[in-house]
Order: structure tokens, then C-alpha cells, then sequence
């Protein structure tokens, strides 16, 4: 590709390249660059590429910066951010498949992973072909690929969009990071459609205050044309002014809303049940997810499909049979005499929501609780989530859950710091396998186990790196252990 069209939309300072040089790539590795791919200096967390101009010069690469150090004499580019330059390449590269999807983007700290799936199975029984990018995984033409990260990085994210066109998908529909906002991984996105779900206390050692995290959500719904806005959230409001084109509120709370409900009950275990109230309509949602979240959730995709245009008996009927989310409360099948569910909450609003729904269906047994807190993540949360483990659960088996670089003890000890419960309704163990076997061979007949922290992950990472670790298979083993014993 000649340079004039690699850097098409880059917001170029200055650059000595001449715009007939040719390229094949871009590396965000100086140690993959070379003289048809050049190096972009990416400012991270812990490095910053930056420091590695020299010697990807050395390599015959050119440099896209946005800082030139004096003397520096081999080809470059200077631009005003080499965040938002990545994007645009990586899309110029891919063919700017963006221009041809229907891009649908979620965020909030909690929901996003079952928004999108709600809205895929909504705009799939209306006759759309969808692809979705997300935390479980990624789909395309109807195939389910892994994925590593919530909101992948640009070079996959633009190869993923033209994968999309090519497999002839017409939405593409995402789960938005507050990283990827940052990180300005959508520079070169309009979105069709955004909806915001919620915020809580989450990635603060990133964003340092709730207010930066608030803005950096905002970010979305500025390149949005319809904006879908969870009126019940305390940055509701805030999200609202700071959107641009359309946008509805809706409320699971709220009467008076955009789209609301009205009539909803838990049919305990089952799922839930209500009327969405939008503007001279009702329809009626059925869900076969339990809990006081899934109202909201569905609430949420649900607006967004009418908001779409899509058909009222589509939005009903997509809801209806979708069978659930892997990791997402999911109950794990089994005829033992104990109820075991796994969920992939690792925040403090996540856990508590998640244990609310489990207590209104979990009978007169006791409610087990396994988990832990990631390591190298928030560390403030630790205390908080131990508190509301406490509140909820009869009893709590405190665990390792992705402890990467940090020591699981030391990890456990910031989550009892916020504990007071007596001893005997606790326990710690260390190794996550003996901690799900003592969790499930010590319940009482009619107890309910509840797993949080992984819920799709099918690995575990330590300071000796990620290794396999399949916890709904672990979890199967040790039932079937439980029941032939009695």
C-alpha cells in the first residue's frame, strides 16, 4: 500500500517518508519492523514505545511517533496521537471495513457480554446476519472463534470487521472496554447504535477516579447515532448530555422513561417475566436468565432492537429462546443434591447482584460462595468484595483467581480485611481445584454453590504464566465424585 493511502486519516505534524514508499504492515513490536512495516510508538502502562525508536531504525523500519527526540535521523512520522493513528491504519490496512457495518458498540462495568448476545439473538430471528466481538469470544459468518481480551486490539479488530464483510455479516455488534476508549481502539467508527449499561468502582488503578472512568465511557456515545442510556445508573445522566445524535433512556425503575416496564416477576430459578412499555406498545419479554440483572439487561436490548426498528414479536421471540450465556449464571448440570452455578463477576456491583438473584431461588439451603480477586488489577476492591461476600453467603471459600505477579495469600488478605465473619463461616484455600472440591463435597443437601470470578475462562494465569484450567469440567468431576459417594 502506497504511504499516502496507509496514513490516510492520520493526523499528521510532520514526516520525511515519500508518500509513493510502499508498506505491507504496521508492528507495535520493534522487534517485528522492518523496512515495509514500520514501527508505531505506542505509550502503555508499563513501557513506551518511544524508547524503542533507535533500534527499529536500526532495522531499516520507518517510526510513527508523537514524539520526535532530537537527532533522530531515520524516516518517521509525527502525528498527534499514535493511539488513534493505529486505529486508522490498521483500518486502511483491513480495506475500512467499518464503513461497510452496521457497528453496534456496549459498555458499562457490568452487562455488556449479555447485551450483546441479547441483541444478536434478536437481530438473527429478524433475518440479520450479525458478527459480535466480545469477552467470550468472537463470531463471525456464524463460527465462534476464541477471544483474548473484551475489545481486541486494532490490528485484529479491523481484520475481524473485514472478516465480517467478507463472510457477508451486516452488524457487527462489540463490547466497548473503557481501555479501548482510551486507547482510541474505534478511532475511525461511527457507531449505528451504543448502549451504556452501568458503571461501578472498576479498573480505578487505570482510571485513577470514577469521573475519569465516566468520561472515558462518554467517549462512545460522541460517535454514536443512536445512544441507548440505562436511566437508573448514577452516570446515567452524565452519559446523557455527553451524547451526541439520538438517544432514549430506559428504566427498569422508572415509569416515566423512554422504554420502561411494568408487571415484572422473578419465576425463580426459571427466568423473569415483564411488559417493555415504549412509546403507544407493549411487549412482552420472557427470559429464561434468572435474576434482578436480567430485567435490566434485557431490558437494555430490547430498547436497542426497537430503537433499531426491529419487529415487536422478533424482540420477544429473540429473548425468549435464547438459552443463555456461557459463564453467565450459569447452572452446571448435574443430578446431585446441591445446586452449583458459575458466574463471571469479579467486581463488587457484579458479585452483590449476582448473589441477590441466587438468594431468591435458593430455597431453605445454605448459599456457598468460592471466590477470589485478580491479581496486578484494582486493588481497592478486594476489601469490598470480601464485605459483600459476607453479607450474602452462609458460607465463603476464599480462593486464587488469576493472581498473575502477585502472591495469592497476600491477594486473600486484602479480601479479609473487609471481613468480620467468624471463622467457622469461612475458610481459605489456596489452590483453586482442592477449593472447588471442599466447596462442593462439604454442602449440605440442598445448598447452593455459587463459582464467581471466571465463569468462561478456561484457564488460569499465576506468576508462572496461563495454563489450562477448564472450571466447569473440574466442577462436573467433583459432583459426579459427590454423588456416587452417596
Amino acid at each position: 500500500m502506497k504511504f499516502s493511502n496507509f496514513i490516510r486519516g492520520v493526523e499528521v505534524i510532520k514526516t520525511n517518508i515519500s508518500a509513493e514508499a510502499e508498506f505491507a504492515g504496521l508492528s507495535e513490536d520493534s522487534r517485528n519492523c522492518g523496512k515495509r512495516i514500520p514501527f508505531i510508538c505506542l505509550e502503555g502502562e508499563k513501557s513506551d514505545g518511544h524508547d524503542y525508536m533507535e533500534e527499529a531504525s536500526r532495522r531499516g523500519a520507518a517510526v510513527i511517533c508523537q514524539r520526535l527526540p532530537s537527532g533522530f535521523s531515520g524516516k518517521f512520522l509525527l502525528c498527534k496521537s499514535t493511539r488513534r493513528a493505529d486505529a486508522v491504519i490498521h483500518s486502511n490496512l483491513a480495506g475500512n471495513p467499518e464503513r461497510k457495518l452496521k457497528i453496534i458498540g456496549v459498555t458499562g462495568t457490568n452487562g455488556k457480554t449479555s447485551v450483546c448476545h441479547m441483541i444478536k439473538a434478536i437481530l438473527e430471528k429478524s433475518g440479520k446476519r450479525c458478527a459480535m466481538t466480545g469477552t467470550v469470544g468472537n463470531y463471525i459468518g456464524g463460527t465462534e472463534y476464541p477471544a483474548e481480551m473484551t475489545t481486541p486490539m486494532p490490528k485484529e479488530l479491523y481484520r475481524l470487521m473485514a472478516d465480517a464483510v467478507e463472510a457477508g455479516d451486516e452488524y457487527f455488534i462489540t463490547e466497548v472496554s473503557s481501555h479501548a476508549l482510551e486507547y482510541d481502539k474505534f478511532e475511525p467508527v461511527t457507531f449505528t447504535l451504543s448502549v451504556f449499561t452501568n458503571l461501578t468502582p472498576e479498573h480505578l488503578d487505570f482510571h485513577k477516579t470514577m469521573e475519569s472512568y465516566a468520561a472515558a465511557k462518554a467517549k462512545l456515545f460522541k460517535k454514536s447515532i443512536i445512544s441507548i442510556i440505562n436511566e437508573d445508573d448514577a452516570y446515567g445522566k452524565y452519559i446523557y448530555e455527553n451524547s451526541l445524535g439520538i438517544k432514549y433512556f430506559y428504566s427498569s425503575l422508572r415509569m416515566i422513561s423512554d422504554f420502561t416496564l411494568y408487571g415484572k416477576r422473578s419465576n425463580d430459578s426459571d427466568g423473569i417475566e415483564y411488559d417493555m412499555l415504549g412509546e403507544n406498545e407493549a411487549i412482552h419479554i420472557i427470559s429464561h436468565i434468572p435474576g434482578q440483572f436480567s430485567f435490566s439487561n434485557t431490558l437494555a436490548a430490547a430498547s436497542a432492537a426497537r430503537a433499531l426498528g426491529v419487529g415487536c414479536e422478533d424482540i420477544a421471540l429473540g429473548i425468549r429462546t435464547m438459552k443463555g450465556i456461557d459463564g453467565r449464571m450459569e447452572r452446571v448440570s448435574s443430578n446431585a443434591d446441591i445446586e452449583v452455578f458459575i458466574d463471571y463477576a469479579h467486581t463488587p456491583d457484579a458479585l452483590e447482584n449476582l448473589l441477590v438473584a441466587v438468594k431468591e431461588f435458593s430455597g431453605g439451603g445454605r448459599l456457598v460462595l468460592v471466590f477470589g480477586c485478580g491479581g496486578d488489577r484494582d486493588r481497592t476492591k478486594r476489601p469490598v468484595m470480601g464485605k459483600i461476600a459476607e453479607c450474602y453467603a452462609d458460607f465463603v471459600v476464599l480462593t486464587s483467581d488469576n493472581t498473575r505477579s502477585e502472591e495469592p495469600k497476600k491477594i486473600i488478605d486484602e479480601i479479609l480485611s473487609g471481613m468480620t465473619l467468624d471463622s467457622l463461616k469461612r475458610c481459605v484455600i489456596i489452590n483453586r481445584e482442592e477449593a472447588l472440591e471442599y466447596a462442593i463435597m462439604n454442602a449440605k443437601a440442598g445448598d447452593t454453590v455459587v463459582v464467581a470470578g471466571k465463569g468462561h475462562e478456561n484457564y488460569e494465569i499465576d506468576k508462572n504464566g496461563k495454563h489450562s484450567f477448564f472450571e466447569k469440567e473440574i466442577i462436573k468431576k467433583y459432583l459426579n465424585k459427590r454423588r456416587s459417594l452417596k
